[in-house]
């Protein structure tokens, strides 16, 4: 399916200020292209990014499921 690539690149961009981090860490100095980060807002961002796509995608399947109910009935 087209959008698992588009999925993918939002995982890696999230990876970028993700990657090595922990929330014992408070704020994350910068390393390569990562800037410094607070840790907290940034794990709380990435869970409702990680959310909000869990949404989108079930939203998604849903209709799918509808549409080939509705197909296979008419």
């Amino acid at each position: 399916m087209h959008l698992s690539g588009v999925e993918q690149s939002h995982r890696e961009e999230l990876g970028v200020f993700l990657r090595g981090i922990t929330p014992a860490q408070g704020i994350a100095a910068k390393e390569g292209n990562r800037p410094s980060i607070d840790t907290h807002k940034a794990l709380a961002a990435a869970d409702k990014a990680i959310e909000t796509m869990k949404t989108w995608w079930n939203q998604l399947l849903d209709k799918a499921i509808a549409d080939s109910e509705t197909r296979i009935v008419a």
